[in-house]
């Protein structure tokens, strides 16, 4: 579709760079990430000089982009690693359980962990 034009319209890349903002506002972090790799697909960052360089596209509009990517990624990372920690504290929980262990020792153990 790009190449049919011959030419970057960086329109698209500021839609999807704020539809991936809408997207983390919600909540969807791999929804914003996908969107801004679209979005930095559309980017021309070709530089042209100083007064080529425009503050609502080119390499400005792509760090903004890449970015807002990274901040969507890591909030995944960290969503997956509470779920991971909440999994295993859980099954540190059950077995407590069956062994007969009081709360107190429980929560004891769980201050530290």
């Amino acid at each position: 579709m790009r190449e049919e034009r011959g030419q970057f319209d960086e329109t698209f890349s500021v839609l999807h760079g704020n539809r991936a903002a809408s997207w983390m506002m919600a909540g969807g972090y791999l929804q914003a990430g996908a969107d801004c790799r679209v979005g930095i697909s559309w980017v021309d960052n070709k530089v042209r000089g100083v007064e080529g360089v425009s503050m609502e596209g080119g390499i400005i509009l792509s760090t903004k982009l890449t970015t807002r990517a990274g901040r969507a990624y890591l909030k995944v990372s960290e969503r997956s690693e509470r779920a991971l920690r909440k999994k295993r504290a859980i099954k540190c929980a059950k077995w407590f359980q069956t062994a007969g262990l009081t709360a107190g020792l429980v929560r004891l153990f769980f201050k530290y962990f």
